[in-house]
C-alpha cells in the first residue's frame, strides 16, 4: 500500500527526482532485458517447448528503498505460459552500480537476473506439418489489477550485446537503451543519450538461422503492451522458427509409401502362394496402423495434418487389399478378377488424396 501511494525512480530519470507522471497518475519503472537462451527440448503434441529464458532487470534501487525496502521486482512478475509445476528452476542473481560514479552521493542501480528453465506451453497448428513454422511466444506481466498499476514496464538492450536492437516508438533505432548508457552519460559523457523509457521494442538476433529442436529460428521480438495511460504492465516476446520438412519426410512419408508399395506388390505373388501374400499384405497394414498412432501422437493437436489424410486413406486401402486376398482365396477361379478389383479400389483410394 505504502509502494503504491509513492511512486520510485528508475533509471530514465536522473537523482535526485523520484516521481514521473502519465496523464496525471505516478508510475515507477523497471526495465527489463528478457532474452531467449537456449532450447532443452520440443514436444508438439502436448504444445510444450523446453529451454532457458533470462530475464535482466535495472531498477533504482535507492529509490526503491526509500518506500519499499525489500521490495523485489523479480517476484512480481508472472509468466503465464511458464509450467512452473515441471522440473525447472528459479535462479536469482544480483550486481550493483552507482549511478553516477563522480558523485559523492550514492544513487545505487542494481541489475537483478531471473532465469526460467523447464517447460513453456505453446499453442502449435499442425495444419500444415512438416511445412509449417512454429512461432514460441512468452508473455511477461504484472497483472494490472495489482502492481501493474503502478510499475511500468520498459525494456532495453544491455550494454555490449551487439545481436540486441532497441527501437523506439517511431521504429527508428534507438543506439543508447540501456539505463547503464544514460547513467554513463550523466555522469559526464555529455547528457545527450535517449532515455531508454523511450524504447518499445526490442530485437534479438542471437538465434537467426541456428538449428535447434529442428526448426530454423529467426529474431526474438520483444515490445511492451501500452495501455490507455500509455504504460506497460506487460511484454510479449516472440520467435517463429521453420521447420526442417526434410528430416519428417524421411520420418512419416517415406515408411507410409514403402508399406503401400510392398503391399500392392503381394498380388504380383503366384495365388497359390497364399501364406506369402497374407503376411506381406498384414504386416504392411499392421505396421501402417502402428506409424498413424505414433504419427498421431507426434503432431500439434490442433489441426489436422496432411500426412494424417494420408496415412488415414493408405490404411484404407491396404485393408481392401486384405479383403481381396480372403476373398480370392475362397474364390481361386475368380482370384484375378478380384485381385484386379482389390487393386482398382485401393488406388482409387489414394487417388482421392490428389
Amino acid at each position: 500500500r505504502g509502494f503504491l501511494g509513492r511512486a520510485l525512480l528508475m533509471a530514465c530519470v536522473p537523482p535526485p527526482e523520484v516521481d514521473f507522471t502519465s496523464q496525471g497518475i505516478q508510475y515507477a519503472r523497471a526495465y527489463i532485458n528478457p532474452l531467449w537462451s537456449q532450447f532443452s527440448g520440443w514436444d508438439d503434441a502436448q504444445g510444450k517447448v523446453s529451454g532457458v529464458m533470462n530475464l535482466k532487470f535495472d531498477v533504482n534501487q535507492s529509490h526503491l528503498d526509500q518506500c519499499c525496502p525489500g521490495i523485489d521486482v523479480r517476484e512480481l512478475m508472472e509468466l503465464p505460459e511458464f509450467a512452473t509445476g515441471n522440473p525447472g528452476f528459479v535462479y536469482k542473481a544480483k550486481s550493483a552500480y552507482p549511478d553516477d560514479p563522480t558523485s559523492p552521493e550514492d544513487f545505487l542501480h542494481t541489475r537483478n537476473v531471473l532465469t526460467l528453465a523447464g517447460d513453456f506451453v505453446q499453442d502449435f497448428d499442425g495444419t500444415c506439418f512438416p511445412f509449417d513454422a512454429q512461432k514460441v511466444s512468452i508473455a511477461i506481466e504484472i497483472p494490472a489489477s495489482t502492481w501493474g498499476k503502478a510499475i511500468d514496464l520498459s525494456l532495453f538492450c544491455e550494454v555490449g550485446d551487439s545481436e540486441c536492437t532497441a527501437y523506439d516508438a517511431a521504429g527508428n533505432e534507438v543506439e543508447y537503451s540501456d539505463p547503464l548508457h544514460y547513467s554513463f552519460f550523466q555522469a559526464g559523457l555529455g547528457g545527450n543519450a535517449l532515455r531508454s523509457c523511450d524504447i518499445r521494442r526490442i530485437v534479438s538476433r542471437k538465434h537467426v538461422g541456428r538449428d535447434s529442436n529442428g526448426f530454423i529460428w529467426q529474431a526474438w521480438h520483444c515490445q511492451r503492451n501500452l495501455g490507455s495511460s500509455g504504460t506497460s504492465s506487460k511484454i510479449t516476446c516472440s520467435m517463429e522458427g521453420l521447420r526442417k520438412s526434410s528430416q519428417m519426410l524421411k520420418v512419416w512419408l517415406v515408411p507410409a509409401v514403402v508399406l503401400i508399395i510392398i503391399g500392392f506388390l503381394s498380388y504380383a505373388m503366384p495365388a497359390k502362394a497364399q501364406m506369402p501374400r497374407v503376411s506381406a499384405c498384414m504386416i504392411s497394414l499392421l505396421s501402417l496402423i502402428t506409424k498413424s498412432v505414433s504419427l498421431l501422437n507426434s503432431v500439434p493437436s490442433t489441426g489436422e495434418s496432411w500426412m494424417q489424410t494420408v496415412y488415414e486413406y493408405a490404411v484404407y486401402s491396404l485393408f481392401v487389399c486384405m479383403l481381396g486376398h480372403a476373398i480370392s482365396f475362397n474364390y481361386e477361379r475368380f482370384e484375378k478378377i478380384i485381385a484386379e478389383l482389390a487393386l482398382c479400389i485401393g488406388f482409387w483410394l489414394l487417388g482421392l488424396l490428389l
